[in-house]
């Protein structure tokens, strides 16, 4: 059996944008949302129309790099690199 660990993360306050995806080994996948961007969505996630998808390659000392999305669309712009400033997680089936 292969376990996934859920995640919920949040990036600067201007934006109040939150992340919210699933980790299997080092593929963090899931999507974004926050108060604004340059291109609204015709539905809404997590109650906002601006958001998009995301795939993280996560390593081991912290630092995430990946492409990402507008709304429905494959993740495909680079450049959304970082490093996770925590860890609580939650183990589902």
């Amino acid at each position: 059996m292969q376990w996934e660990e859920s995640v919920v993360g949040h990036y600067p306050e201007k934006l109040q944008g939150r992340l919210f995806g699933t980790i299997n080994g080092d593929v963090l996948r899931g999507f974004w949302s926050q108060s604004f961007s340059d291109r609204p969505c015709s539905s809404l996630r997590d109650g906002r129309k601006h958001w998009g998808q995301f795939v993280f390659l996560m390593e081991e000392d912290g630092l995430f790099s990946g492409s990402w999305s507008f709304c429905e669309d494959q993740p495909i712009a680079e450049g959304w690199n970082g490093k996770r400033s925590s860890i609580i997680t939650t183990k589902t089936k």
